[in-house]
């Protein structure tokens, strides 16, 4: 890819260039873009507020209020996205670019995408460099897979109901505590006296909107907002009500008011899991939480591996098979820390558990067992039968055999164990993204 800050426009209907390919390339995206977005929200929701305090025949000064209050906590809601299309998805579409390009963006597209990479042209000779028209084709060919999987305009539908749910139950609790100065006979009175419980539902909105507001800050902030995340803001905001109903019942009304703000404050995905071990209690379904292999990998947490197992990754081949880009994009995690995960689990697939044993001697990866296996070819090349190569070689062979505790695994079973994982095809990948530069390949 000569010039990957450039999108040309291409005939074959993949890729058109747009008019913020030049601020992609410095990656500062467009700020005009976030102003729009915000005056349209702001208007819509004034509007919003009008048509409700005319439609409901609310006093001048309520619905005022009422209105105030809204626009507010709905552009508090919504400037942290603004910000985010400006400027962190361009920071976060640099992160990628910056690894995949060349030759390394050939072997991802020949590995994630090869047919539609080859009905666009994008695709290489295996193991010949490729035109440039070819790498202009696999740049624009990625940039418009990345805009359809992540692209900006898909946070819309979802902003969209989230604000939605912010505006009304933002007049809600304005109007609950003021229907006392609603004139006689209005509908809207009548209709909120049927309510009760007011202070556990204000409360349990409030805890739900501080943490839906907090994460989508700390997410931007983070630059790691997708669009699932604002899927469950606008569910978290729509059932903090429900949720606080159904866990509050037995309490006392002065400590329900206080646990429904602290269950609003919390993420769906902890109250799910409070449940399920409520309901398992309760019917003593004797389920037992099965053993997490990727907890075994160098980095990862308890939390990283939820995240990970939310998006199907459970296992060692199953992080091998998936996309790392859309893996990357869909947990938050940074794009190379997702390549050091797959240069692990690559080790692990074709030595087992003993492999965690190899990190003592900086073997517990593949670009690593890349660049060892590197090293012995040259050395035997020269004719060189001690070499710093041999030595480590022979390191790795004691070290799994003090996990086996025999005499197995031999040199010539671990030099073939290291061949494998030099050879394998996901090993060029993380070579050829710079995850870890070595010198060619000896011919």
């Amino acid at each position: 890819m000569a010039n990957p800050g450039n999108s040309p426009v291409l005939d074959d209907g993949y890729m058109v260039a747009d008019r913020e390919a030049p601020a992609a390339a410095g990656g500062k995206g467009n700020p005009v873009i976030g102003w729009w977005m915000g005056a349209a929200i702001a208007g819509c929701c004034a509007l919003g507020s009008y048509g409700l305090a005319v439609g409901l025949k609310l006093p001048f000064l309520l619905g005022a209020i009422a209105g105030g209050v809204t626009l507010f906590a709905v552009l508090l809601a919504a400037t942290p996205y603004l910000r985010f299309v400006d400027h962190g998805w361009w920071t976060r579409y640099d992160e990628f670019r910056n690894q995949l390009w060349g030759e390394a963006l050939s072997k991802y597209l020949w590995h994630f995408r090869h047919r539609r990479a080859e009905a666009a042209g994008a695709l290489e000779s295996w193991g010949q460099p490729a035109a440039e028209p070819q790498r202009e084709r696999a740049a624009c060919l990625f940039r418009t897979i990345y805009s359809e999987q992540y692209g900006r305009y898909a946070f819309v539908p979802p902003l969209l109901l989230l604000l939605a749910v912010v505006f009304f139950e933002s007049n809600y609790i304005v109007l609950v505590p003021l229907r006392q100065v609603l004139p006689g006979g209005n509908l809207l009175s009548g209709y909120l006296s049927q309510f009760v419980h007011f202070d556990l539902q204000i409360s349990a909105m409030c805890g739900a909107y501080m943490f839906v507001v907090g994460d989508t800050v700390n997410n931007v902030r983070k630059r790691c907002l997708n669009v699932a995340d604002v899927y469950w803001y606008a569910l978290r905001m729509a059932l903090a009500v429900p949720i606080a109903y159904a866990l509050t019942q037995v309490l006392p009304k002065d400590a329900a008011v206080s646990v429904a703000f602290a269950l609003g404050a919390l993420p769906i995905d902890t109250i799910i899991k409070m449940l399920r071990r409520l309901v398992n209690a309760k019917l003593n379904t004797g389920e037992a939480e099965q053993p997490d292999q990727l907890v075994k990998l160098d980095g990862v947490t308890t939390a990283v591996a939820a995240q990970l197992e939310a998006e199907g990754v459970s296992s060692i081949d199953q992080l091998l098979g998936i996309d790392p880009v859309l893996l990357a994009v869909n947990t938050g995690l940074s794009f190379k820390f997702v390549l050091r995960l797959v240069g692990q689990a690559i080790v692990r697939r074709h030595l087992g558990d003993a492999a965690f044993s190899l990190s003592a001697i900086g073997l517990a990866d593949a670009t690593s067992v890349y660049c060892l296996m590197q090293d012995l070819k040259r050395a035997r090349q020269q004719g060189s039968v001690d070499s710093p190569a041999d030595a480590i070689m022979a390191d790795a062979c004691r070290l799994l055999q003090s996990v086996s505790k025999n005499a197995w695994p031999d040199r010539q079973t671990v030099e073939f164990a290291f061949g494998n994982i030099a050879d394998y095809a996901y090993t060029g990948l993380l070579m050829s993204a710079g995850f870890e530069r070595a010198e060619k390949p000896a011919r």
